[in-house]
């Protein structure tokens, strides 16, 4: 695990008045480029749009945070050949705050509005260790 940031840090995402004990994740996705619309120009290069999110939130569905990226990207012929087989990849950081929370990530390409998405628990360290089970969902 990464070292976690001080107590007076920036904060990762978009709620920067995030309070309390918090754990940093770094999320590193990767996306075949299949379903994405570039646009090429004469010389070979291929253009898009893409935005990548990350969406924090508690069991009742409350937004804790949100971190997002707009990618306006231009690759070369040689980049393009090696990322169809390797995968677009995306790097993004979002502070959570202790107890049960979700996160789920989504990648839009705006070229072709394709989208998709991908959720799931995260093991966080309970807010009170006294009800570790009972708040708990079935997942």
């Amino acid at each position: 695990m990464r070292p976690q940031p001080g107590p007076d840090a920036g904060r990762a995402g978009l709620n920067t008045e995030l309070k309390g004990p918090f754990t940093r994740y770094s999320v590193d996705v990767v996306v075949s480029l299949q379903d994405f619309a570039f646009d090429a120009t004469p010389d070979g290069v291929r253009h898009g749009r893409i935005e990548a999110m990350l969406i924090a939130y508690d069991r009742d569905g409350k937004i804790i945070n949100i971190a997002k990226l707009n990618s306006r990207l231009a690759l070369e012929p040689a980049v393009y050949a090696e990322l169809q087989t390797k995968g677009l990849p995306f790097h993004l950081e979002i502070d959570v705050l202790l107890g049960d929370v979700y996160l789920r990530t989504g990648i839009y390409d705006l070229g072709s509005g394709n989208a998709g998405t991908l959720g799931f628990p995260l093991n966080t360290v309970e807010a009170n260790p006294n009800t570790a089970n009972s708040n708990r969902p079935n997942l």
